[in-house]
């Protein structure tokens, strides 16, 4: 069993476990080949979406935000997106709903990832 598919049945049984509650993940592509990020995505929202669980995640990949964004306008689930990036010297975050991102994502092109 390869590490990135542990990290996913983690993730899973982490979200039954926190029913109402919250998940902290940090860079949450780790290990995981790209192909199984979708299926990862998945999963990880339709548990939201059952458990109620607020998700709090970091990440590098933008494939891996892009399947967080599909699978989560299918299940319904509203979220935010912070995202950050150099300026010089100083670090600027913003703040865009899921719908704002998709959008930005798909008409745009904007790469997210600063």
């Amino acid at each position: 069993m390869g590490e990135g598919f542990k990290s996913a049945l983690i993730i899973a049984l982490l979200t039954s476990i926190l029913k109402n509650g919250y998940l902290l993940i940090d860079s949450a592509e780790a290990f995981h080949h790209p192909s199984s990020l979708e299926i990862t995505s998945q999963m990880l929202t339709k548990s939201v979406k059952n458990n109620n669980v607020q998700v709090f995640l970091t990440t590098h990949s933008l494939e891996l935000i892009d399947f967080l964004l599909e699978h989560a306008s299918k299940e319904g689930i509203e979220g935010r997106l912070i995202y950050m990036r150099r300026d010089g010297e100083n670090l600027i975050s913003s703040m865009e709903s899921f719908e704002n991102v998709r959008e930005m994502r798909e008409t745009l092109g904007i790469d997210l990832r600063g």
